[in-house]
């Protein structure tokens, strides 16, 4: 399945929007603030609108595109390439956490232990959007049973 999301991605990663708080007794806790799950709660509306009517299972492969607007410091020979690495926060490692949460939220699988292929990309660019390509791999189990 693939599917696009014309929007622009957000910055806020899942560790950005997460606060050390203490209780009254002095012990730490992680909390979200509600920055986080604003984010959070506008990236599933986003997703749910291409949510599969049954969850994925088995082992998946996932490819995510981010391409964020150029800045506005950008030059302008780059913006002429219409598309341009991004390498400067946030990280992909980290943006991809927040994103891959959300759409085990919205159902697009049944556990996020089953995406055995987790790719990411990065990108400057023209139209902000975020691409999205999840797919079956490998073989099933019955399938390798029978070749032996």
């Amino acid at each position: 399945m693939e599917f696009t999301i014309n929007a622009v991605p957000p910055r806020a990663t899942a560790q950005s929007v997460s606060r050390i708080g203490r209780t009254k007794d002095g012990r730490p806790f992680i909390m979200k603030d509600k920055r986080g799950q604003k984010v959070r709660d506008e990236l599933l509306i986003l997703l749910m609108q291409h949510a599969p009517p049954e969850p994925m299972s088995g082992p998946l492969a996932i490819k995510i595109t981010f391409v964020f607007p150029w800045r506005k410091s950008e030059p302008k020979w780059r913006l002429k390439l219409g598309m341009a690495p991004h390498t400067t926060r946030p990280d992909g490692d980290n943006l991809i956490k927040m994103f891959l949460d959300q759409m085990g939220k919205a159902r697009f699988y049944t556990d996020d232990a089953t995406l055995s292929d987790i790719r990411v990309c990065k990108f400057w660019g023209d139209l902000p959007r975020m691409e999205v390509r999840l797919t079956p791999i490998g073989v099933s189990v019955d399938e390798a049973v029978n070749t032996t």
